[in-house]
């Protein structure tokens, strides 16, 4: 399957990977960069701008892309997600 990437979304991703996240930092969730080339940026669906806190160190996935995270959400869920949908908001102190 290849889809258009536009030069804009292409631009936004670069310098933000690979990011590593330590227990403590917080979160933001944004859409990852395209899997292959000239494809659309993917998005974490209802959780984008969404905040939370890491709780684990990378794990690493079966692809390599963004490693996945243990977190807590501001409702006080636990899951696991993707590192390559993160973005920081805060470092832990």
């Amino acid at each position: 399957m290849t889809c258009a990437l536009k030069k804009s979304d292409a631009k936004s991703f670069e310098g933000r990977f690979p990011q590593k996240y330590s227990p403590g930092d917080m979160i933001r969730f944004v859409p990852a960069p395209p899997r292959y080339p000239n494809c659309h940026p993917r998005s974490p669906e209802n959780l984008v701008n969404q905040l939370a806190i890491v709780i684990s160190d990378i794990q690493e996935d079966y692809h390599g892309w963004g490693g996945i995270y243990e977190l807590v959400s501001t409702d006080g869920s636990v899951f696991s997600y993707h590192g390559d949908f993160m973005e920081l908001a805060a470092r832990a102190q």
